[in-house]
């Protein structure tokens, strides 16, 4: 789920083009990376010193930006409003099917791991 969301904000993000909501994109995508990070190794210090160095970054890059653009309004296109509406209604159901086609390959790695067994203590 969290990939997929992260998928997902990969793809808004090149339909962006104001500096302050690509940072918050970066921001959201910095803390699931670390999420990520975090529960693959199954040690979170890793992940934090990642968040931590991620965020002294974006804080430079907001301060640069806040100092250039600081009075440009958002403009909201009606094509990247129209790619978060499709990506917020896919997210589940891509989900679901993900999670089936999961759930069948676990069921049948451990179904040929118990006949394994059985048929290892029968000789």
């Amino acid at each position: 789920m969290i990939m997929m969301l992260n998928l997902l904000l990969s793809i808004i993000f090149s339909l962006l083009n104001h500096p302050m909501t690509m940072g918050l994109v970066l921001l959201i995508q910095t803390i699931l990376i670390s999420l990520i990070t975090g529960m693959l190794n199954m040690n979170f210090w890793f992940s934090y010193i990642l968040f931590l160095i991620m965020i002294g970054g974006m804080l430079v890059l907001f301060i640069y930006m806040t100092s250039i653009a600081s009075n440009e309004l958002f403009s909201y296109s009606n094509k990247m409003l129209i790619m978060i509406y499709l990506s917020i209604f896919m997210l589940p159901v891509m989900y679901m099917c993900m999670d089936s086609y999961l759930y069948s390959m676990n069921y049948n790695y451990s179904e040929n791991l118990l006949i394994n067994n059985n048929l290892n203590y029968t000789l």
